[in-house]
């Protein structure tokens, strides 16, 4: 059991962290390591995963445990090299989105277990290796995708025939594009704003509106390999990587001061500064460093506030949570960071967002 958020715990004594959990259930993965996992958000009993071996494995949890069915349903052949990038579509149940490393984006029908593909790009990032896909998930048409090209591709579903994103960042970071992640809340201020993460060490956040620049960036000490924004608060997002920390922010807490408040023998420093360090970064809730190795993957639970999981090549899975004494002072109910900084940016950048060609409709 997890403990009570007023119990004080040293865990060199192994009060805690100590492994009582026991295996229910194992499925065989063929070939090669998994990469990727993924559920089915309609039905969590269906799992996909991404390959090191180039192909996607579909589970039923249901059937596995019921028939003892340890293989997968099906495999599908869907890349020349492995990858990360794999995402179910938040709203249509049963459509599998690929990306992987032969710069090759796939689509996929489930529907009824019985898989065919939907539609293919190729050479999308240049021809170079595609880190991560993502949607949108009040935007049923809308996903992105991050490369080794170190561009920003936003796709709409209904221009693909083109095979050309609508909306194009390039040089969106000094290194190759690890992750990109969409605010899951359905909420008018979130609309346009996305998150990524580099090999640089940035993680930078965007209003695909005013695609020029990012809206704010913070530093991590290595390689982003991946972003989850929760999903119980719109403005907490968790980070992880090669620095074995998973790095909780809440950019709510976001308050650049004005140069009045700042003395005069720190203004040309605060000036001058790219980004700030963890120690005066005020978004950085906390720092969680449990494990002894790079980070492989993360994930809010949906039903219990703040608290979240990794994954890690030290090839352990630890739990943990963000006691409310921890977070709950940090938010300011008089101030929303989102909606201050649209504003300010929707007077002072003149550039009008980028619009898809919609096909004419027919006026017989």
């Amino acid at each position: 059991d997890l403990p009570q958020a007023d119990r004080e715990i040293d865990a060199r004594d192994g009060q805690f962290g100590r492994d009582e959990s026991e295996i229910a259930f194992e499925l065989k993965h063929p070939g090669a390591e998994a990469n990727k996992i993924r559920h089915l958000p309609q039905r969590p009993t269906i799992l996909a995963t991404m390959s090191a071996n180039c192909q996607l494995n579909i589970y039923d949890l249901e059937k596995a445990v019921n028939e003892n069915m340890e293989n997968p349903l099906y495999t599908l052949d869907a890349h020349t090299q492995e990858g990360y990038g794999l995402n179910w579509h938040p709203q249509r149940e049963g459509q599998l989105f690929s990306a992987a490393f032969d710069g090759c984006i796939c689509a996929w029908d489930i529907g009824s277990l019985k898989s065919h593909q939907l539609w293919s790009i190729e050479k999308a990032h240049s021809g170079k290796s595609i880190g991560d896909l993502a949607f949108a998930p009040k935007r049923n048409n809308f996903f992105g995708t991050v490369g080794d090209d170190r561009q920003i591709l936003l796709w709409d579903e209904r221009i693909l025939s083109s095979k050309k994103p609508c909306i194009q960042i390039s040089s969106a970071h000094s290194d190759d594009i690890n992750c990109i992640a969409f605010p899951p809340i359905d909420t008018n201020a979130l609309d346009f704003l996305f998150t990524t993460g580099s090999a640089d060490g940035t993680i930078k956040l965007w209003d695909c509106r005013f695609p020029k620049s990012e809206l704010y960036h913070v530093q991590r000490p290595k390689d982003v390999v991946t972003l989850v924004w929760a999903p119980f608060e719109t403005a907490v997002i968790a980070a992880a990587g090669a620095d074995r920390r998973v790095a909780v922010y809440n950019f709510d807490s976001i308050h650049k001061p004005s140069s009045d408040q700042i003395p005069d023998q720190d203004l040309a420093r605060f000036e001058s500064e790219d980004s700030p360090t963890n120690a005066d970064t005020p978004e950085l809730l906390l720092e969680y460093a449990g494990h002894t190795d790079k980070l492989n993957d993360v994930s809010w639970n949906l039903s219990e506030e703040m608290l979240g999981a990794s994954v890690a090549t030290d090839n352990s899975l630890q739990i943990w949570w963000v006691s409310n004494e921890v977070y709950e002072d940090d938010f300011d109910d008089s101030y929303s960071f989102f909606a201050s900084l649209l504003k300010d940016k929707a007077n002072h950048d003149n550039t009008e967002a980028p619009q898809p060609k919609r096909p004419k409709l027919s006026t017989h």
